[in-house]
């Protein structure tokens, strides 16, 4: 299934994620423009449901507040001279090992919020156009991540306790003074994994709220 970057009717624009339906049946809203915000909402949100979403998720315009808020996406960003070392090693994915790296990724991905399910297209795409690392010490996975310039797309420790090593291991491939990740304010073992490395909440990227 795929999404529609430009969703356009007489009420309004939208963009709609629709391509985590058949993986977890959750479809995002994201509202660009419209005079009539709840007529809108209500044809975005049937026209995800017949695509077979069963839960919708909606942000872009401050008509969403009136709904509970499902998870903030929060910026963060940290000198990498404070990160400290580690002895983990990085292992750059390979096409032979992409398959096993996108396993462990959409094992994990199904518990974060707002996270999305990794097709087998999308990650040959990824892998052409940034970093996909495993991260190991002494020939033992610590965990999986994704570099690109100065952000980190995706941590994940596969090993309690592995976090802070996969953190400090993925941004030794930053050559910036400064690294950047994002987190989903409802995933608090992660936010507060970052901030005890040192990362500082910097801007609220997007809110979203359930319908």
């Amino acid at each position: 299934m795929r999404d529609i970057p430009i969703f356009s009717t007489e009420l309004g624009v939208a963009s709609l994620t629709l391509s985590q339906i058949p993986y977890s049946g959750k479809a995002y809203i994201r509202i660009q423009d419209t005079a009539q915000p709840e007529s809108f909402i209500d044809e975005c949100a049937g026209f995800c449901r017949a695509a077979g979403a069963d839960s919708i998720y909606i942000t872009g315009h401050s008509i969403c507040e009136k709904y509970k808020e499902y998870t903030s996406v929060i910026e963060m960003q940290c000198l990498k001279s404070t990160l400290g070392q580690t002895d983990a090693a990085l292992f750059p994915a390979t096409d032979e090992t992409l398959s096993g790296w996108r396993q462990i990724y959409n094992d994990k991905i199904v518990k974060v919020p707002n996270g999305a399910w990794l097709t087998i297209s999308d990650a040959q795409m990824y892998l052409k156009d940034r970093g996909l690392y495993f991260v190991h010490r002494e020939g033992k996975l610590l965990g999986t991540g994704i570099v690109c310039g100065n952000e980190l797309q995706w941590v994940c420790a596969v090993v309690p306790g592995g976090g802070a090593d996969v953190v400090r291991a993925l941004c030794s491939c930053v050559t910036d003074d400064t690294v950047k990740l994002t987190v989903a304010s409802s995933n608090e073992k992660a936010a507060v994994l970052y901030r005890k490395l040192g990362f500082i909440p910097t801007n609220i990227h997007s809110t979203w709220y359930e319908l």
